[in-house]
C-alpha cells in the first residue's frame, strides 16, 4: 500500500540510476528520500538543465554521482540542500563555468570532481566555505590562470590534479597557499 512505499523510501540510503537513459529529472524527483546518502544518476543524459531544488530534500547526501550526463549549466543554489555532501562528481559535463557560490553551502566538501569539462578559469571565491577539502581534480579542462586567492581556503588540501589544462602562468605564491599539499 502507499503509506508503505512511504516509509520504505524514507529509509532509503543508497540509490543508483547510473547508466541508464534518464533525460529528464523532475524538481520534485527525490522527494520523500531525506534519508538518501548516496545518490548515482552517472552516465545518463539530461536534456534540459536541472533545477536549482532537484536536491534540496536530501540533506543527509554524502555521494553525489553527476558525472557524465550532460549537466553544462549548476546552478548556484544546486547543491544548498546538502551540507553533508562529501564527495561531488561532476567529470566530464562540459561546464564551462561555475558560479561563485555554486558549493557555498557545502562545508564538509572533501573531494570534488571536475575533470574534462569546459572550464576556462575558476572562481576566486569558489573555494571560499571549502576548508576540509581534500581532493581538488580538474584535469583536462581549459584552465588559463589559478589566482592563489582561490586555493587559500583550502587549509586541507592534499591532493591536486591541473594536468591537462592550458594554464600559461603561475604567479609566485599559488601552491605556498596551501600548506597540506604533497601531491600535484
Amino acid at each position: 500500500d502507499s503509506a508503505n512505499a512511504t516509509t520504505t523510501s524514507s529509509s532509503l540510503e543508497e540509490l543508483y540510476l547510473g547508466q541508464n537513459v534518464i533525460s529528464q529529472v523532475d524538481r520534485a524527483a527525490f522527494a520523500g528520500l531525506s534519508s538518501l546518502v548516496v545518490l548515482n544518476l552517472a552516465e545518463n543524459t539530461f536534456q534540459s538543465a536541472l533545477h536549482a531544488e532537484t536536491f534540496h530534500s536530501l540533506p543527509l547526501l554524502d555521494n553525489l554521482n553527476l558525472r557524465a550526463t550532460g549537466l553544462a549549466h549548476v546552478h548556484a543554489d544546486l547543491f544548498a540542500g546538502n551540507p553533508n555532501l562529501d564527495q561531488l562528481h561532476l567529470q566530464a559535463n562540459g561546464i564551462a563555468s561555475l558560479p561563485s557560490t555554486a558549493f557555498a553551502a557545502l562545508t564538509r566538501l572533501g573531494v570534488l570532481y571536475l575533470d574534462d569539462n569546459a572550464l576556462t578559469s575558476l572562481p576566486t571565491a569558489l573555494f571560499a566555505s571549502q576548508g576540509n577539502l581534500v581532493q581538488l581534480h580538474c584535469r583536462g579542462n581549459a584552465i588559463r590562470t589559478l589566482d592563489p586567492r582561490t586555493l587559500a581556503p583550502l587549509a586541507w588540501l592534499r591532493q591536486l590534479d591541473l594536468s591537462e589544462n592550458a594554464l600559461t602562468r603561475l604567479a609566485a605564491d599559488t601552491f605556498a597557499v596551501v600548506p597540506m599539499l604533497w601531491w600535484i
